[in-house]
């Protein structure tokens, strides 16, 4: 793809690879101003209003002893998941 030309910013493509590895294993909630629900429904993130919001989903989801972790900044956040 490289050599083709069809890649402009790699560390877009970094970003991009690292959100579907992610997706692939966890779902991913999301609460921003910034992207409309449109834009997180392409991304396959489920958004909500406001975190209790999301963590009453969650908690219907997988139940009242499922983990769930919150990333103030996740546009800005990779976590390593072990």
């Amino acid at each position: 793809m490289h050599e083709a030309g069809e890649i402009e910013d790699f560390v877009a493509l970094g970003l991009a690879l690292n959100i579907a590895y992610l997706k692939e294993k966890h779902p991913i909630y999301m609460i921003s101003d910034g992207i409309s629900d449109k834009e997180a429904e392409k991304i396959g993130f489920m958004k909500f209003k406001s975190i209790d919001e999301a963590i009453e989903a969650a908690t219907n989801d997988y139940g009242i002893s499922s983990k769930i972790n919150i990333l103030p900044n996740g546009g800005e956040t990779c976590p390593l998941i072990e």
